[in-house]
């Protein structure tokens, strides 16, 4: 394994941490926790195969296969010795973690999550307050201009503008959960969940 791989394995780690523990760090999850999280995963890939009417048993994740697999022999060996020789992670095991989260690919979450700021950080939490999926069912399926470039030719119309990129809000078929998704060059991508209290939309 490379240095960027093990940063990345590292996203995914405290990602997971965060999604189901609140925890900001993997070092701060026990084993036993991660054999919780690992039985959360499978069950949202149970779902999934469920709601797409796969008859194919599906392909699970072992109790242990994060602690074990992931932290002990990967992350944990890497920091105790840099130089120490590391054998990539499963990557098909890597995306069906991740597709159970929302994601299409292992891929796809690495430059998802590339930003140095966490935008978790911006999440507002109202534990006591309903949320409005009313709001959310309705803004499911529609897509938002961010910005619009001036076409090469100065004389079309402001109507021929070009679309540079584009925000679509959708529910996880596996979670329930509303996430935003805003398409455009590697610096204008960004993906998160959004919830809705009141007439009110947080994204984080």
């Amino acid at each position: 394994m490379k240095k960027e791989d093990v940063l990345h394995l590292e996203k995914l780690m405290n990602f997971l941490s965060l999604h189901f523990l609140k925890k900001n760090h993997w070092e701060d999850v026990s084993k036993t926790e991660w054999s919780y999280i690992v039985a959360e995963l499978n069950d949202l890939i149970i779902n999934d195969h469920q709601q797409k009417g796969i008859k194919k048993e599906p392909d699970l994740l072992g109790s242990n296969y994060l602690y074990e697999h992931l932290i002990i022999n990967k992350l944990k060996k890497y920091y105790q010795n840099e130089n120490a020789v590391l054998s990539k992670p499963n990557l098909a095991k890597l995306s069906l973690i991740v597709k159970s989260l929302g994601y299409s690919n292992y891929i796809e979450f690495i430059n998802s999550n590339t930003e140095s700021f966490n935008f978790n950080d911006l999440r507002i939490n109202m534990d006591n307050v309903k949320q409005n999926t009313d709001l959310l069912d309705k803004l499911v399926g529609c897509w938002y201009s961010y910005n619009r470039n001036l076409p090469d030719n100065p004389l079309q119309a402001k109507e021929d503008r070009i679309w540079r990129s584009a925000t679509e809000i959708y529910k996880s078929e596996t979670s329930g959960e509303y996430f935003i998704e805003r398409s455009g060059g590697d610096r204008h991508k960004y993906f998160g969940k959004v919830t809705a209290y009141s007439d009110y939309v947080s994204s984080s």
